[in-house]
């Protein structure tokens, strides 16, 4: 699932989803680019991106002006890649799981990054 704006006349155009709560779900990956905005818009809104492997945030997690996100929880099998902005109360980030068979115990180690000016 990949939330992108589009290129018009050299220009990127902002996409947006705006609601009181926002859930995405993805079976693989996850992806809001750059030019991707997910706004609460709730007085206590609370915003969830959930995937089987990898979370991608490039773009902007915020609530509308003058309403308050409460929660933002970002849960991702593998990886979790942040470049963009988040703006709450709460921020839980989940990256990885155990990859343990018939009761054994592995431990994976997921990676989770903030790159530089986010």
């Amino acid at each position: 699932m990949i939330l992108k704006g589009n290129v018009f006349s050299g220009q990127t155009v902002t996409s947006s989803l705006s609601s009181a709560d926002i859930d995405l779900h993805a079976g693989t990956a996850l992806v809001v680019d750059d030019s991707g905005l997910l706004v609460g818009t709730g007085s206590h809104s609370t915003i969830s991106l959930d995937s089987s492997q990898d979370v991608t945030l490039g773009g902007s997690v915020a609530a509308k002006a003058g309403k308050v996100l409460d929660n933002v929880d970002i849960d991702a099998g593998r990886n979790v890649t942040l470049s963009g902005s988040v703006e709450a109360g709460t921020i839980t980030i989940d990256a990885g799981t155990s990859i343990s068979k018939d009761g054994g115990i592995t431990t994976y180690r997921g990676l989770v990054r903030v790159d530089e000016g986010a």
